[in-house]
């Protein structure tokens, strides 16, 4: 019996994908706190507006450890959110074993190893990650060199709160063995605008019908959680419709029976017309610096925005699918590493086969120098050492003062003995503790994919989440 493919998930919060076998599933970034537990994806989405004080957005493109302004006993910081999310997504794609993620260039190290935590936690085994535009462009290459002579390219594309554009070059001179010198892509730089999101352009259209609703009507649908709710659930389709008809008639439930309005594409137009401008301007400025002969690729995302067609008319739209089709397309070399590594350019122009190997990469390795501890899906920097102190809900963890001086085969100046450390010098990563502590690895010589669990000696209430792992990002 052949293995089974990993499932893939392309991050973008505007509707992660899920692609697992035959099926794939799409799920917006909100989630929304219950009383049973943290719903998200679309289920949570169509109670965004009904329930604003218990709804979330924020959360991928934020990924972290900052405490959400609600309290609920399932959900304390944003990497909670993200985490509810994933184990849907890992439920309704039929709990894969593996699984390779997309990820967008505007991801730092930091959220990477939050993303390889929470995918562990969920049962996951991360068995490649690669940059979302150097794969979708990898997976294209053959049918848009039928059009352009690609050297160099940008790629465009939106999330929920903001934009990212990346710079890309295309050659076949890296490091590559002779039998396998083909063409490549190459990341080379990745620019975030920060707020061009596809949730601000939203915004100026539903303040748009708004007041249109009121000037013929006087009904403002925005008065209350309800109109606002179905005006936000009815938005896609109105938008859909206007990619094949300069006018469409809208609809909406109302206490004062069904409303209608004709609406033009020109309208729509109007109330994102300084963001498009802006999102275009950008996009023209990196084109012209980036490189000689480089051509302007916008995400099936951008190009369906209405307008965006007029501002760039030079570029090239990529398909929905081209992110999945690139992972499945260079799985081999996505997958090629036994370390987790972040692949930044890859082979095209064919598929690639076992051989081949990632032409460049972020290290996330788990055999090598951890430069980070891993916990509650927070990575904490080692630098010169931390802190682990006890606590009654788990670990409060500190970095290290360099000015205490900790020699080789001793403890900390004035240490606590309830206190956990952690200490670096020039040789090594070691652990000094009068705590019970069970550690997988050498405790004078750690390093990445060692664990740690701590035991706080109570067997009817051990330390909450006490497990902690070595990881390391470059």
């Amino acid at each position: 019996m052949s293995k089974a493919s990993p499932a893939i998930i392309e991050l973008n919060d505007t509707g992660i994908v899920c692609h697992h076998g035959e099926q794939q599933i799409l799920s917006p970034g909100y989630a929304l706190l219950t009383k049973q537990g943290v719903t998200t994806g679309s289920a949570a989405r169509a109670r965004a507006w009904l329930e604003p004080q218990h709804s979330f957005n924020q959360y991928w493109h934020q990924l972290s450890m900052a405490p959400l302004s609600a309290h609920n006993t399932h959900a304390r910081h944003y990497a909670d959110l993200a985490y509810a999310q994933l184990q849907q997504l890992h439920f309704e794609a039929g709990a894969p074993k593996e699984i390779i993620f997309s990820i967008p260039g505007s991801f730092n190290h930091e959220q990477l190893a939050i993303l390889l935590g929470l995918a562990k936690a969920c049962g996951l085994e991360v068995t490649g990650l690669v940059d979302s535009a150097v794969c979708a462009l990898a997976s294209k290459h053959l049918e848009i060199t039928n059009n352009l002579d690609i050297k160099n390219a940008v790629h465009l594309d939106i999330h929920l709160h903001n934009a990212v554009l990346t710079t890309l070059t295309c050659d076949s001179s890296d490091n590559l063995t002779v039998q396998h010198s083909v063409p490549h892509i190459r990341r080379a730089e990745v620019f975030t605008l920060t707020g061009l999101g596809l949730k601000s352009l939203e915004d100026a259209w539903v303040q748009t019908i708004a007041k249109r609703f009121i000037g013929e009507y006087r009904y403002d649908p925005l008065h209350t959680a309800t109109g606002e709710q179905a005006l936000r659930d009815q938005l896609s389709d109105w938008l859909l419709a206007l990619e094949t008809a300069s006018e469409i008639t809208i609809s909406l439930a109302t206490p004062n029976g069904q409303l209608q309005l004709g609406m033009t594409r020109t309208n729509f137009i109007e109330a994102i017309q300084e963001k498009l401008e802006a999102l275009s301007r950008a996009a023209i400025r990196t084109v012209t610096e980036h490189a000689d002969n480089t051509s302007l690729l916008l995400s099936h995302r951008v190009a369906a925005l209405p307008g965006i067609d007029a501002l760039l008319p030079g570029a090239f739209s990529l398909a929905a699918d081209s992110v999945i089709a690139g992972c499945r397309a260079h799985q081999a070399t996505i997958t090629n590493f036994q370390e987790q590594v972040l692949v930044t350019a890859l082979p095209f122009g064919k598929t690639s086969n076992k051989s081949d190997k990632p032409l460049s990469k972020n290290i996330l390795s788990n055999k090598m120098e951890a430069t980070h501890l891993l916990y509650q899906h927070q990575a904490y920097r080692i630098n010169h050492g931390l802190i682990l102190r006890p606590h009654k809900d788990g670990l409060i963890i500190q970095p290290l003062d360099p000015q205490d001086s900790h020699p080789k085969n001793s403890h900390p100046k004035n240490n606590n003995p309830d206190e956990i450390y952690l200490l670096k010098d020039d040789e090594s990563l070691r652990l000094s503790t009068r705590q019970t502590v069970d550690c997988c690895g050498d405790s004078n010589a750690l390093k990445a994919g060692d664990t740690l669990t701590v035991n706080n000696g109570d067997e009817q209430n051990p330390t909450h989440d006490s497990r902690l792992e070595l990881i390391q990002v470059l």
